[in-house]
Formats: C-alpha cells, sequence, structure tokens
C-alpha cells in the first residue's frame, strides 16, 4: 500500500513536470499537489512562492509525500481536529550552502507522540533524500504535542533544468 501511494505521487509529480516542460515548480505548488484533498483544510501552507529546480522537484515531493502519509496514519492528519503547518524560509550564505530553504513541518492536535519512535522505511526516506536529492539534512524530532521537523536543503538554480532542456532540443534539432 505504502509502495502504491508512493508510485502514484511520483506519477501525479511527474505529469506536473511534463506540464511545465521540466522547468521548475513552485513549492507551494508542489504542497498542494501532493496533500491529500480530504485533509487540505487543516493544513497551512506559508511561505513565499519558491521556484524548486525539475532537478530537485521529484526528491523533494517524495519528503513532502512521506511526511504527510506518517501524519495521516500516525501524526496529526490520523485525527479529526489534528492540524499540519508548513513553513518556509530562503536565505543565502549558511555555512555551506549558498542558496537554501529552510522548511519547518509542525503536527498539533495529534496522539501522543513516543519521542523515540521505532525507525521506518519512511523516516530513512525522508532523511536519505533530503541528503543526497536536496543537498541538506533533516532534524525529524518528535515532542509530546506532535512531529517537529525541519529540513534544511540547498536549493539548485530553478532555471537549470529549463537550460537543459532546451540545450537537448536544439541539439536534436540540429541547432548550434
Amino acid at each position: 500500500e505504502r509502495i502504491d501511494g508512493r508510485v502514484r505521487a511520483m506519477g501525479h509529480v511527474h505529469s506536473l513536470l511534463s506540464d511545465s516542460h521540466w522547468t521548475a515548480l513552485g513549492l507551494r505548488s508542489l504542497i498542494t499537489a501532493i496533500a491529500p484533498a480530504e485533509f487540505i483544510k487543516r493544513i497551512t501552507i506559508e511561505g513565499d512562492e519558491v521556484p524548486i529546480g525539475a532537478r530537485q522537484v521529484t526528491g523533494l515531493a517524495m519528503v513532502m509525500h512521506e511526511l504527510m502519509t506518517n501524519s495521516v496514519k500516525h501524526g496529526a492528519l490520523a485525527t479529526p481536529t489534528g492540524t499540519v503547518s508548513i513553513r518556509w524560509t530562503e536565505f543565502e550564505n549558511r555555512g555551506t550552502i549558498k542558496r537554501g530553504l529552510e522548511i519547518r513541518w509542525r503536527e498539533q492536535g495529534g496522539p501522543a507522540v513516543n519521542s523515540q519512535p521505532t525507525p521506518s522505511v519512511g523516516m530513512e526516506l525522508v532523511a536519505g533524500l533530503t541528503r543526497s536529492e536536496l543537498g541538506g539534512e533533516a532534524r525529524l524530532t518528535f515532542p509530546p504535542g506532535g512531529a517537529d521537523h525541519t529540513l534544511t536543503i540547498t536549493l539548485d538554480d530553478p532555471n537549470a533544468g529549463e537550460f537543459a532542456l532546451r540545450r537537448g532540443s536544439s541539439i536534436q534539432n540540429g541547432a548550434t
């Protein structure tokens, strides 16, 4: 079931990328597309629309999908009154990251949380994708009030995918 969910989410994201001709997608648009429709009114999304380069869209979509799925199954969205807040801020020149994004995922109103939850494939996927595909780190914490995660990612140039696509098309068409 979880694998099917991941495959469906990836299919949806690839459709969005195809519709945009594999150019950058806005973070707000990406999160809204990944969020289960029946829970969207209980999810607060705050932050300026940040373009996410096509190369990073898939990894970030998978991370968001995992967090949504975990919340629906075990967290705040598993209860009738629980909420999720997703906020982000862009930054420049923090340590080794020239241009980045800090995303805060916070759940409230869900069931009591075990501060040391059993490691899961989903949480390992979140940490691994954040590190390998997004050039950052995931700080996953579980205070009693609900999951409180911070993802710090390096942002690619949002035009890199568009340039690569145009360049590939030019080469295929014989243009120089």
